[in-house]
C-alpha cells in the first residue's frame, strides 16, 4: 500500500469512491437522493480546489488503484481536523484507514489533537473509538441539502502536554 498526497488526475477516482463509499456507508441513514445533491456539493470543482488550496488531501493505493482517501485540514491551538475518511467497502478492515489517519497526523507536526465529526448511526464509529478517538458531544441542528441529520464529535489527543476542555473540542 502506498499513501500519497492526492493529485488533480486523482479526482474522478476519488468522486466514483465517494459515491459508493458513501451509498454503502448511508444507505440507512441518509436517502440516495440527498447523498447524490451532497456528494454533487461536496465534490464540485470549486469545492475541490478549496481543499487543494485549504487541506492535507491524501490517497491509499493499493495495486495501483485508489483504495481509500482522507481529508484534514489545521484548525487553531494545535488541532487538526479530519475532514474526511473513506475505504472502498471492499477494501476495509486491512489497516487502510488506519495508514491514512497516522500518515496524515505526520505532516502535522506540531499537532496535538485530531478531532472529527461521524453521523450518528454510523456503523464505522468503533473504528474510531479502535483508533483513541472520544465521542465529546452530539450536534442535531445540522442538515445535508435541507434533510435533518445528527453528528457525533470526536477528539483524539496526540500530545500528552495538551489539555483541551470537552467543549472546545
Amino acid at each position: 500500500m502506498l499513501i500519497r498526497e492526492l493529485e488533480r488526475k486523482d479526482l474522478s477516482a476519488i468522486k466514483e469512491l465517494a459515491a459508493i463509499t458513501w451509498k454503502d456507508t448511508y444507505q440507512a441513514l441518509i436517502p440516495l437522493h440527498i447523498q447524490k445533491k451532497t456528494l454533487k456539493q461536496a465534490y464540485s470543482a470549486a469545492a475541490m480546489n478549496k481543499r487543494f488550496e485549504n487541506s492535507l488531501m491524501l490517497v491509499a493505493v493499493v495495486q495501483n488503484e485508489i483504495k481509500g482517501y482522507a481529508f484534514l485540514s489545521q484548525e487553531k491551538y494545535g488541532r487538526v481536523h479530519l475532514e474526511a475518511l473513506y475505504v472502498h467497502p471492499y477494501s476495509q478492515r486491512k489497516g487502510i484507514g488506519k495508514e491514512l489517519i497516522e500518515t496524515g497526523i505526520g505532516y502535522f507536526p506540531s499537532i496535538k489533537r485530531i478531532t472529527l465529526n461521524i453521523l450518528k448511526g454510523n456503523e464505522n464509529l468503533s473504528f474510531y473509538e479502535k483508533m483513541g478517538f472520544v465521542a465529546m458531544k452530539e450536534e442535531s441542528s445540522v442538515e445535508f441539502s435541507g434533510y435533518p441529520v445528527k453528528f457525533i464529535h470526536m477528539s483524539k489527543k496526540i500530545r500528552a502536554d495538551v489539555q483541551v476542555e470537552r467543549d472546545h473540542c
